[in-house]
């Protein structure tokens, strides 16, 4: 399943849901990114199993964010502090959420969209006085398949499949095999 907010605009089509479902470890059961302050659901990756239906289950019963401003993005952040959720949930660093989540520069100045990248969140301007329609029209005509967009989304995966070796190996040597869920 690919969550994908409202406010979102895809801005590259030659980019495949599948590169993003395929970064899906198989020990995971959901794959989001972590914007400026914490994890931004905007666009998000769930695996259609167990834990992913009792994680959803868990996020709808937390009606004490019914009014958050963040909605089910509060419910989720405060699902994901569960341990036993957290383990399982893969969170794409801040400084690759553009290949998947990317924001306009007015959200985060330091990693915003830039041509190649896949999606356009226009997260919190709305709520910020901004005028999202005027900034949606600002990026009609930046469609694009940059192959920038597709060097960035291959670091984030050689530096990702680098650290995953390395803690592979470490566990290796102090963990005995077991089931990677619950």
């Amino acid at each position: 399943l690919v969550w994908l907010d409202a406010d979102v605009m895809i801005m590259n089509p030659e980019r495949k849901i599948e590169d993003f479902i395929n970064l899906l470890p198989d020990d995971k059961f959901m794959f989001i990114g972590h914007d400026l302050s914490n994890l931004n659901s905007g666009v998000f990756v769930l695996r259609n199993d167990k834990i992913a239906h009792e994680f959803l289950e868990d996020v709808w019963a937390k009606t004490q964010y019914t009014h958050h401003p963040w909605w089910e993005q509060a419910a989720i952040i405060d699902a994901w502090h569960s341990p036993k959720y957290r383990p399982f949930i893969e969170v794409l660093p801040h400084k690759y959420v553009s290949i998947m989540n990317a924001y306009d520069p007015i959200v985060d100045r330091n990693v915003h969209w830039r041509p190649g990248d896949w999606a356009l969140h226009l997260a919190g301007l709305k709520v910020s006085g901004h005028d999202e329609v005027a900034i949606q029209r600002k990026y009609i005509d930046k469609v694009c398949t940059d192959p920038a967009g597709r060097a960035r989304f291959d670091a984030y995966v050689a530096e990702r499949a680098a650290i995953m070796a390395r803690l592979q190996s470490v566990r290796a040597q102090s963990q005995p095999d077991h089931a990677p869920y619950p």
